[in-house]
């Protein structure tokens, strides 16, 4: 569910934007740590990361320094690839122009660390990452593997956290995973 913003003057529906101005290299820190932040979630929408906060806080689980951010989009999670690194995708085709297929590329998993990524602090010491089960799997887990690459720092654990295929973790709270078919 996104906001719906009115022009007050025309009444006219605005684009809703989660972020103004630049979003590369920053974080939209959504649940800060109530102590000094030493454990990071980190996730790419807003929903995504109160999704977890929020089964954190019913489970019992919330610590005093963990802080939850989300980083506006994959890009800014995990960063661009090297020199524009691609990998082949093992099964989805594109077509081009004059009707040819060809196999898909994806953006690899090696970091451009010239290039701006969402930021973690130096006193991160836990950050967990969480993934979108309801993307392309292959591109997803390429983006993620970039991610860990380009956050890994000495003294840092990090981890990806996976929801079902084909569902996110709001699916996951909601209990839609369940029984159904991903869409």
């Amino acid at each position: 569910c996104k906001a719906e913003i009115f022009d007050p003057d025309t009444g006219e529906q605005l684009p809703a934007k989660k972020v103004r101005g630049s979003k590369k290299g920053n974080r939209i820190l959504l649940v800060p740590a109530r102590g000094a932040a030493v454990r990071q979630v980190a996730g790419e929408g807003p929903e995504t990361v109160m999704s977890i906060y929020t089964a954190d806080r019913l489970a019992g689980r919330l610590r005093e320094d963990t802080e939850y951010v989300s980083s506006a989009d994959l890009g800014n999670l995990c960063g661009p690839a090297k020199d524009g690194e691609r990998v082949t995708h093992p099964t989805r085709l594109v077509t081009d122009k004059i009707g040819r297929q060809k196999r898909l590329t994806v953006p690899g998993p090696t970091p451009d660390f010239d290039r701006p990524a969402m930021f973690v602090p130096a006193g991160i010491t836990h950050l967990t990452l969480l993934a979108d089960g309801d993307s392309d799997p292959f591109f997803t887990r390429a983006a993620m593997e970039r991610a860990v690459a380009r956050h890994a720092a000495p003294g840092r654990h990090i981890n990806v956290a996976w929801p079902p295929e084909g569902f996110d973790f709001n699916d996951v709270l909601r209990g839609r995973h369940h029984g159904r078919a991903a869409s």
